[in-house]
Formats: C-alpha cells, structure tokens, sequence
C-alpha cells in the first residue's frame, strides 16, 4: 500500500532501447519465452550496449543486472542463469525531505540484494553479489564466468553449477 492506495505488485523489468526498441525485436532477444520465468517480486534491468545479447533461459526470483559495455559486436548468449536473492522492495515513505521522484511515487527503493552481470567489451563476463549493508554481509562476491568453475571443469558435473552462459 502506497500513500494509502492499494497497488497490486508485479515486477519490475527495465529494457534500455539499444536492447530491445521495438516489440517485434523480443522474439530475437528471447528466443524461447517459455523458458523465462520471472517472479512477481523481481526486479531485470538490462543496461547498455546490449544490441548482440540473447537470453535464451533464464530463472529469475529477485533482482538482476545485465550491464554491456559498449560496442561489444560479439553474440553473447545467456543460457540456464538462476537467480535467487532478496532481490529489491519498495518502501513505503512519506519523507517531506524525500527527493521529488520518491514523493510523486510514494515510495523508495531499497537494493537489499542484486546479482549483477557485467559483460565486457574484451568478452569476459563477471558475475557479482551485491548486497546492502543493512540488510547482511558487506562482501561482494565475483565470479569470472569466463573460465568454468570448479565444478565445471571436473568430471564429476554437479547440479551446483547453476549458471551457465554462453
């Protein structure tokens, strides 16, 4: 409830033109829409340089990043990526001192956690925990998902592995 309205909740999904400008360009950013499931308390926002990303799979409860530096002209496909965090909420306020965007929306938001996702124009990709300070760890954990993980490069191939990009 926001400044007393009842509003239903639903994520919140945030494409930069230069990712998807048009409608009939989902279809190839997202060539399987049946293997993307995105909570109803998720936040996805992808920033960027994003013209050659395509997100076949994607399980998402919480909040995501994808940032693409830019001029990256090289295909990059997302594929089997998991994320479960605390993800963002939306915070209630009625701060006269609140900055004029949050008093119009009657809310702020709170980052509490984020999976952050940064491909980078050389190709490597890194994958990082942020988490608000408030709510747990300081840590920022990062993961080079260039290289396999330890997990992928054995024999032994485990389920613990739930991130695969392409």
């Amino acid at each position: 409830m926001f400044d007393g309205i009842k509003v239903p909740s639903g994520p919140s999904i945030v494409f930069k033109p230069n990712f998807v400008l048009f409608p009939v360009i989902y279809p190839h950013r997202f060539p399987s829409p049946e293997k993307i499931k995105v909570s109803f308390r998720s936040t996805f926002v992808i920033n960027g340089g994003a013209t050659w990303l395509t997100i076949e799979s994607l399980d998402l409860d919480g909040a995501l990043v994808i940032n693409c530096e830019d001029n990256i002209h090289a295909p990059t496909i997302i594929s089997n990526l998991e994320v479960k965090n605390r993800g963002w909420v939306k915070v209630a306020t009625d701060d006269p001192d609140a900055d004029e965007v949050v008093k119009m929306r009657g809310y702020k938001i709170q980052k509490v956690e984020t999976c952050v996702i940064t491909i980078k124009r050389d190709g490597n990709i890194v994958k990082k925990t942020k988490v608000d300070p408030d709510f747990g760890t300081k840590e920022l954990f990062d993961y080079d998902l260039s290289a396999p993980r330890q997990c992928e490069a054995s024999e032994n191939f485990s389920n613990d592995c739930n991130c695969i990009i392409l």
